[in-house]
């Protein structure tokens, strides 16, 4: 029997999406380790993560391995992008999304669902 390990094995089992970027290292953790190794670790995560974890980095792999062809992957994308910007609906009844530009230059932060 052979086993096969995904190609983002070494990605997940290094990566770390919660000790943030290097530039704010020695503000958070200066306490438990020296900021300087901190800093380069966050690097290399930050290594990791555009290498392996991005959005784009995954469409890449799959179309390259032939796991996607160009136009699932455009289609993939579209879907990415429309989940990205979703409408997300909370329990009060606000609609995250449905805004527009001017709302923002105003500071509507919500609207009602349905409210234009």
């Amino acid at each position: 029997m052979v086993e096969q390990l995904s190609p983002y094995y070494p990605a997940m089992r290094h990566h770390d999406a919660i000790h943030g970027p290097a530039a704010i290292q020695e503000y958070l953790t200066a306490s438990f380790a020296e900021p300087e190794h901190l800093v380069d670790w966050a690097t290399r995560n930050r290594g990791w993560y555009d290498r392996f974890l991005k959005w784009t980095s995954i469409v890449d792999n799959l179309t390259l391995n032939a796991r996607l062809s160009d136009d699932q992957a455009i289609q993939l994308g579209v879907h990415y992008r429309f989940l990205s910007a979703g409408e997300l609906v909370f329990a009060c009844g606000c609609v995250l999304g449905e805004g527009t530009a001017a709302d923002a230059e105003h500071g509507v932060a919500h609207r009602e669902p349905g409210h234009r």
